[in-house]
C-alpha cells in the first residue's frame, strides 16, 4: 500500500527521515495544519525534555503519514534536541538531509546546530556552521554569536571569539549579557585578563547588565595575570553600584589590544552607568582568594 512503499523509499535515503515530494501538506486543509502543528508540538516536547531520540522518532512517523511531511519547524526541533545532548555529528547530517530535501534551514536550525557544536567543544564545527550559514545570506542572531564564541572560548580560541565579537560591533547587533560573558571567559581562559578587563568595563559603559558568570570570569582573569588588587577592586564592586567610566573615542577598545592582522575599525555606541551588580558566591570568593594567594596577599 502508499505507506509501505513510503517506508521503502524512506529507507532507501541517506537519512531515515527522508520525506517523499508528494507529501507536502495543502495549506487549505486545517486537519492536516493541525496534525503538522501537534506533530511538531510533541517533537518540541521531546527534544527540550532531552529526549532527541523520541524526537527523531516521531519526525519519522510524520514523513509516513498520508498528506503531511515534516517542515522546517519539526526538523529544527531536532535540531533542538540534538543541542541539548551535543550531537554536533547528527546535527550535520540533519542539516544536509534537510537541504536534499528542498527544505532550507533558518537561523533557529543553524544556532541550534552551532549550540550542539559548542556543547560538544567542536569549535571547528561551530565555525563552519556559521560560515555556512552566512553564505547561505542567513544573518546570524545574538544566540548565534554567543554559541560559537562560546565554542571558540572553550577551545582556548581566544581570537577567533574576539573576531566574532567584533564583528557583531560592525553589524550594529546589540551584545547582551551573555555575549559580554562569553567573550570574558574566552579572555579569562586564555589569561588575556587586559583585553578581559576592556570588555568588562564596557559593560559598564553601556548599561549592560553584568551577572555572577561575568563578575566570576573578569575576577578569575585578574588572578591569572596576577592583579590581585583589581581582582579585589572588582569583588568590592558586587555590594556597591556597578558603574565604570565613559569612554570618548572613535574604536572599539578592544581594537588597539588586538594584533595589528586582526585590528577591527567599527563606529563606538553610546556610553552608561551600570546597573546593581549581583551578589557574591562560593565561586565570587573562591576566584578573589585565589587572586591573592596569587598575589601573596594572603591577610588580603
Amino acid at each position: 500500500d502508499d505507506d509501505d512503499a513510503a517506508a521503502a523509499a524512506s529507507s532507501s535515503m541517506p537519512s531515515a527521515l527522508a520525506t517523499p515530494p508528494s507529501r507536502v501538506p495543502s495549506s487549505s486543509s486545517p486537519v492536516i495544519t493541525r496534525t503538522v502543528v501537534a506533530y511538531t508540538a510533541a517533537i518540541t516536547a521531546c527534544a527540550a525534555a532531552g529526549e532527541w531520540e523520541k524526537s527523531v522518532s516521531l519526525l519519522k512517523r510524520m514523513n509516513r503519514e498520508k498528506g503531511i511531511s515534516g517542515n522546517v519547524v519539526s526538523y529544527s526541533a531536532v535540531m533542538g534536541g540534538y543541542a541539548k545532548k551535543g550531537l554536533w555529528t547528527k546535527a550535520f547530517e540533519l542539516l544536509d538531509h534537510m537541504e536534499s530535501i528542498g527544505l532550507s534551514p533558518n537561523v533557529v536550525t543553524y544556532t541550534s546546530a552551532i549550540s550542539a557544536c559548542e556543547r560538544a567543544q567542536a569549535w571547528g564545527g561551530a565555525l563552519r556552521l556559521f560560515v555556512r550559514m552566512r553564505k547561505n545570506r542567513i544573518m546570524p542572531n545574538v544566540k548565534t554569536y554567543s554559541s560559537t564564541i562560546n565554542a571558540c572560548g572553550k577551545a582556548g580560541q581566544w581570537r577567533r571569539a574576539l573576531e566574532l565579537f567584533l564583528t557583531m560591533y560592525q553589524m550594529s547587533l546589540e551584545r547582551d549579557v551573555v555575549v559580554y560573558s562569553v567573550a570574558i571567559t574566552a579572555c579569562e581562559k586564555a589569561g588575556q585578563w587586559e583585553l578581559a578587563l576592556a570588555l568588562f568595563q564596557e559593560m559598564g559603559d553601556l548599561s549592560v547588565k553584568r551577572d555572577e558568570i561575568s563578575y566570576n570570569a573578569m575576577i578569575s582573569a585578574c588572578a591569572k595575570g596576577r592583579n590581585w588588587k583589581k581582582a579585589v577592586e572588582i569583588f568590592n564592586m558586587m555590594e556597591d553600584n556597578d558603574a565604570a567610566e565613559d569612554r570618548d573615542t572613535d574604536h572599539h577598545p578592544l581594537t588597539a589590544m588586538l594584533p595589528n592582522d586582526e585590528q577591527q575599525q567599527p563606529q563606538t555606541q553610546g556610553v552608561g552607568v551600570g546597573p546593581v551588580a549581583p551578589k557574591r558566591s562560593v565561586i565570587t570568593y573562591s576566584a578573589v582568594i585565589s587572586a591573592c594567594a596569587r598575589g601573596s596577599k594572603w591577610r588580603k
